[in-house]
């Protein structure tokens, strides 16, 4: 049940992205998923309702590029390669069909990261940055264990994300960095700054040497 995912009151009220992302889910999902039977299942459509509120959440249909979100499609296969052969969307499942990856970097996402993305539990790599999130990170992304990647950076998200350092992340970045910075993160690898320029953070007080 997604109640076991998100509060009911976000799912009752018509202006919330969780919301939105029930309601494309029961009426306008092209791929019509059946009312789950196995554990599997159940997964998938909690996978598929967390991507759908990020996508609302971030004002998806002001997105540069949709990468096939909210297509007919298996939320797998919500992706492209560029041409440069960068890949970008969500994706990266193996045979079980979970979403390991999602790299949604420049391409104009404006509002709160949801909760909901902490359902993604074989996450290994999220990219975010250089768009216009805000807001708070919330402290629930903690859960994703298996992150390997995480990039916040060139964004206007606040707050602390010091949550996140006992996950051991190997490649963590943040706008960290400055006298007043707006996110305090010190197991950060790389710190930016409000010019966008980013350091190295060789230790939790002292950020030295372009990176």
């Amino acid at each position: 049940s997604l109640l076991s995912v998100t509060d009911r009151y976000l799912l009752e009220e018509n202006f919330t992205p969780q919301y939105k992302a029930l309601a494309w889910l029961s009426r306008d999902d092209p791929l019509r998923l059946v009312v789950p039977t196995t554990d599997n299942q159940l997964r998938k459509l909690i996978q598929r309702y967390a991507l759908a509120c990020l996508y609302f959440s971030t004002k998806g249909d002001n997105w540069i590029n949709k990468l096939n979100f909210m297509s007919g499609l298996d939320e797998c296969d919500w992706n492209e390669i560029d041409e440069a052969g960068y890949y970008n969307g969500a994706g990266g499942c193996g045979i079980d069909g979970y979403i390991t990856m999602i790299a949604l970097w420049d391409n104009n996402l404006e509002g709160e990261i949801p909760e909901e993305i902490a359902e993604l539990k074989h996450l290994k790599i999220l990219s975010l940055y250089s768009n216009y999130l805000e807001g708070s990170v919330p402290e629930s992304l903690g859960s994703l264990k298996s992150l390997t990647t995480l990039y916040l950076h060139k964004n206007d998200v606040i707050g602390d994300l010091d949550f996140f350092c006992a996950n051991r992340i190997s490649d963590f970045r943040a706008d960290c960095y400055g006298t007043d910075p707006s996110i305090k993160c010190s197991c950060c690898k790389v710190c930016c700054d409000r010019e966008n320029t980013c350091y190295q953070n060789l230790s939790a007080r002292s950020h030295q040497g372009n990176a």
